[in-house]
């Protein structure tokens, strides 16, 4: 499963979208944190044990009870080059 989030604004202040698609369906939580406490408020990673698919991100990290895959964007534009070695601290990938 794909994780992410992005800020939104709502009265004019920043709230964050976390979205989790898993084939035809996505679930979409709005939160005024981005953190462990809007993950844990939305209760899908928290009871999750397959793997999770995003942006080497702290506080997916967390979870331990997941597999975890790196979506490769951020990373990949911090790496010298494409035949070194992608890493997550403490991980294998």
């Amino acid at each position: 499963m794909h994780v992410d989030e992005t800020s939104l604004r709502v009265d004019r202040k920043n709230h964050w979208i976390h979205v989790c698609p898993a084939g035809h369906i996505t679930y979409k939580f709005l939160h005024p944190k981005r953190g462990l406490a809007a993950i844990e408020a939305s209760g899908v990673i928290p009871r999750y044990g397959g793997v999770i698919i995003h942006d080497c991100w702290a506080s997916y990290l967390s979870y331990d009870q997941c597999g975890h895959g790196l979506c490769g964007s951020p990373c990949c534009a911090s790496s010298p080059s494409s035949s070194t070695p992608m890493t997550m601290p403490g991980r294998p990938i």
